[in-house]
């Protein structure tokens, strides 16, 4: 009764049964690809020096990052940090700091000061665009290019971020909740983009008839907050059913067979990764 009958389609149920593949989310289809290509990626960048890392990490960003930065247009194979290649760039900056480091931003202030430069360049760039298309009428089509993922300003908050929690640690009450909490993170995206409600859910909080800039923000910070708390619910629920259902299926031997394969493999990348 959420979704009307005449969006009920062929297509509907296999983006349901088929969400990773049929593009249904994003995030988790660029984030399962590229799960897929790390054993390649991974033991490939473990084995890289440093210089060849330095201009591997130039060539990608150069290519998939600066030129559709300063570019007046769009470039047709943009997938705006969208797809698997995107992650792939943002994976290997991680993971050149995780092995080498970048010792200017190994000062949080520096961190900070980088992420700050980043969204206010965000800000600033959309502001510009905004202003010269109202005057000229020119550059449409590449007016929300600054909140793109793959642009530079969006990846250099995202760096300045990554520097500043990196090697943090929360500890005490904080913590403890944090880790409790963030297995079911992911359902909370999973849940509010879910195809059945994805248009739904705004409705449904009332969204739509608020006024005014301060109840507005109010209410925006109220709606987080429920969305985030139904969707840690939901999928607690949800990984309670799959536990019983895991046990369940254990005693099956066809099941318990593929459970053993795939520890085993995992185990096999592990010691790869040890040695």
């Amino acid at each position: 009764g959420i979704v009307p009958a005449a969006e009920v389609s062929t297509h509907y149920y296999l983006t349901l049964l088929f969400p990773v593949t049929m593009g249904h989310y994003w995030f988790l289809t660029a984030y399962l690809f590229l799960y897929i290509l790390l054993p390649f990626v991974g033991i490939g960048l473990r084995r890289m020096t440093k210089q060849q890392f330095q201009v591997a990490l130039v060539l990608l960003f150069v290519t998939f990052c600066l030129l559709k930065s300063v570019l007046p247009f769009r470039l047709e194979e943009d997938g705006k940090g969208y797809d698997c290649l995107w992650y792939l760039c943002v994976f290997c900056a991680a993971a050149y700091l995780r092995r080498f480091g970048i010792p200017f931003l190994q000062k949080k202030s520096r961190a900070l000061l980088l992420y700050l430069i980043g969204i206010f360049g965000t800000f600033g760039e959309a502001m510009l665009l905004h202003l010269f298309y109202l005057k000229t009428g020119s550059l449409e089509l590449i007016l929300k290019i600054p909140y793109e993922y793959n642009h530079i300003f969006p990846f250099l908050a995202s760096l300045g971020l990554f520097c500043l929690f990196l090697d943090s640690s929360i500890q005490g009450k904080i913590g403890s909740v944090a880790v409790r909490i963030a297995p079911y993170t992911l359902g909370v995206y999973l849940l509010h983009e879910n195809l059945g409600v994805r248009y739904a859910w705004q409705k449904w909080l009332g969204v739509e008839q608020i006024n005014g800039v301060l109840p507005l923000l109010l209410w925006t910070v109220l709606v987080v907050v429920v969305v985030f708390v139904l969707g840690i619910l939901v999928d607690f629920v949800r990984k309670a059913i799959c536990d019983g259902l895991h046990k369940i299926f254990l005693h099956i031997r066809p099941y318990r067979s593929l459970t053993e394969k795939i520890r085993d493999v995992d185990t096999m990348f592990k010691r790869e990764v040890m040695e």
